[in-house]
C-alpha cells in the first residue's frame, strides 16, 4: 500500500522520523518470502556468557581448590589492639580477588573467624568482575543475595585471647597437597635412616665403620 510521509509543519508533528519507529508493517513476511524465525537473530547471549563464566570458575577450582592465597595475601594480623587483613591476592571458589591495601577490621567478640566473601557481578552492558568484602563472624556459609551467588572462606580464626590462627591454603592445589604431605611426614615417625646407598636421616658418629654417615 501507498504510505504518505508528512513533515512537521505549523506545530503539527510529521511521521518522517518519530512516527516511523512506531509503524506496523502488515504482510511483510508474505510479500518478501522471509521464512526465518525472529528467534534466529533475536538472540539472548546472557545464558551462554554466564555458562562460559561458570566453566572458567570451575576450571580455576581444579587448579586452586576451594581457596588459595599467595604470599601474605589476606593474612590477618594485629598491631597493638587493631586487627587487619593484609593486601594481596587469592582465589575463593575459583574467583580471583585482590585487596589493594591493608584493611583494618573490627573484632568485638571472641572467639571468632574472619571470612572472605566474593561474588561475580555486572550488568548486561557493563564489564563483569569480582566483588569482595571481609566479614567477621562465628559461622558463615555460601549464600545468594539479590540473585547473586556469594562464596565465602574463613581466612583466619581469632581465639578468646586474641591469638590468630592462619587458615589460608597457600598456592595452587598441587602446592597445597605437597605442603600437607610434608607436614604429615614431619609429624610422623616414618623417618628412615640413610645408608651408603639410600637417602634418609643421618646421625654424626665417630665410629670408623658406620654406614649412616
Amino acid at each position: 500500500p501507498v504510505q504518505q510521509k508528512l513533515k512537521t509543519a505549523e506545530g503539527q508533528q510529521g511521521n518522517v522520523l518519530t512516527r516511523s519507529f512506531l509503524m506496523e508493517y502488515n504482510g511483510a513476511q508474505a510479500e518478501t518470502g522471509i521464512n526465518t524465525p525472529a528467534e534466529t537473530w533475536q538472540i539472548d547471549f546472557t545464558a551462554r556468557m554466564a555458562g562460559m563464566d561458570e566453566r572458567q570458575r570451575l576450571e580455576n577450582i581444579d587448579i586452586f581448590g576451594a581457596a588459595a592465597f599467595f604470599g601474605d595475601g589476606y593474612l590477618v594480623g594485629k598491631s597493638g589492639n587493631q586487627f587487619y587483613v593484609t593486601k594481596g591476592t587469592g582465589y575463593v571458589a575459583g574467583l580471583r580477588t585482590t585487596l589493594a591495601e591493608n584493611l583494618n577490621i573490627t573484632v568485638t567478640t571472641r572467639p571468632v573467624k574472619v571470612w572472605l566473601d566474593v561474588c561475580w557481578t555486572g550488568t548486561l552492558a557493563s564489564v563483569w568482575g569480582v566483588q569482595s568484602r571481609i566479614t567477621v563472624a562465628d559461622n558463615l556459609a555460601d549464600y545468594v543475595q539479590n540473585g547473586v551467588q556469594h562464596y565465602v572462606f574463613a581466612v583466619a580464626g581469632i581465639d578468646e585471647n586474641g591469638n590468630i590462627t592462619d587458615l589460608r591454603p597457600k598456592g595452587t592445589l598441587n602446592e597445597q597437597q605437597a605442603s600437607d604431605a610434608l607436614r604429615k611426614h614431619e609429624q610422623s615417625r616414618n623417618h628412615p635412616d640413610a645408608t651408603t646407598r639410600e637417602k634418609g636421616f643421618v646421625q654424626l658418629s665417630s665410629e670408623t665403620n658406620s654406614d649412616s654417615e
